[in-house]
């Protein structure tokens, strides 16, 4: 293959010419896809579905914690324990309020990354090509923010 413009052998696949710095194919402004820019495509692609993965992973992490602290409350509510003393009932109640503002506290400092991660995950979707990536995205940042919202309401309740 030679070039169009002076004449210099180019290697077959060449887009530029290496002597002149034409364009191989005749000097139209065709835009050739090269192998750095599907490179970048499938890297920001890639990073979005870490992100996503990481965001339902990380809601499920606090939904998981949320529904303890929740589970902890009925415990707590249905128990009908006959004390024998006031330390028992005391030594209970205390472990059970423990354990549900553990679990709140779990879910509430989860839920920030947990959130940053839906929001990084929701930029990179609305930059993406893909419509299915960008509802996923969406659906994302909903869950993130809602997970966040509860399990910061619960963290204050308890």
């Amino acid at each position: 293959m030679f070039c169009k413009n002076c004449g210099h052998e180019l290697n077959d696949g060449a887009y530029v010419c290496t002597n002149c710095g034409c364009l191989a194919n005749g000097g139209t402004d065709e835009v050739v896809p090269t192998v750095t820019q599907s490179n970048a495509v499938d890297k920001k692609e890639l990073l979005l579905k870490i992100f996503l993965l990481i965001a339902f992973g990380l809601s499920c992490v606090v939904f998981l914690f949320l529904m303890l602290a929740v589970a902890n409350m009925e415990i707590f509510v249905e128990v009908d324990m006959d004390y024998s003393s006031y330390f028992d009932y005391y030594y209970f109640t205390e472990s059970v309020t423990k354990w549900l503002g553990d679990t709140a506290v779990i879910g509430f400092i989860v839920a920030f990354p947990t959130l940053g991660a839906g929001i990084t995950a929701f930029v990179l979707g609305l930059k993406n090509s893909d419509k299915m990536l960008k509802l996923m995205s969406i659906l994302c940042l909903m869950l993130t923010v809602t997970m966040s919202v509860v399990a910061t309401l619960f963290f204050l309740a308890c």
